[in-house]
Parts: C-alpha cells; structure tokens; sequence
C-alpha cells in the first residue's frame, strides 16, 4: 500500500494524541458497556493508528501556496 494512503492523511481523521486518532467519516456509534450492558452510556467514532487504511480514504485537500504558483499572480 502506498505510503500517503492512510487514516493520518485522510480528511475525516482526527488525531487524540500521537499516532492514535478517530474517524469520523461516519457518526459515533453507540457503545455497549459489557460491565453494565447500557448501550447509551456514550457513543465513539472508530479509534485508528494513524497508519491504518481503509477503501473509503479521501485524501486531505491540500492549500495552494499562492507565492508558490505565478498562474495565480494578477499582472497589471
């Protein structure tokens, strides 16, 4: 698998803390406590490694650096 295509590069994720973040390409889900077995206690979004991948990946847009570009000057 190609090394840009994963969850750190996708738009939907989010990183919590380094190398570890959720995403949130669909709403949070309830979560089932075994303990309770109260599905409503909270809901979360999948956690992922930031080097996971899944098939509906959409890479994060990148901004054009206008200096960077002179099709985007305006000459006058």
């Amino acid at each position: 698998m190609n090394g840009n295509i994963n969850c750190r590069n996708c738009q939907f994720w989010v990183e919590l803390v380094s190398g570890f973040g959720e995403c949130r390409k669909k709403p949070p889900t309830p979560f089932v406590n075994p303990k309770t077995n109260d599905a409503f206690t909270r809901s979360l979004f999948p956690t992922t490694r930031e080097d996971d991948w899944c098939a509906e990946i959409r890479p994060r847009k990148t901004e054009k650096n206008p200096a960077s570009s002179s099709s985007d000057i305006l000459e006058i």
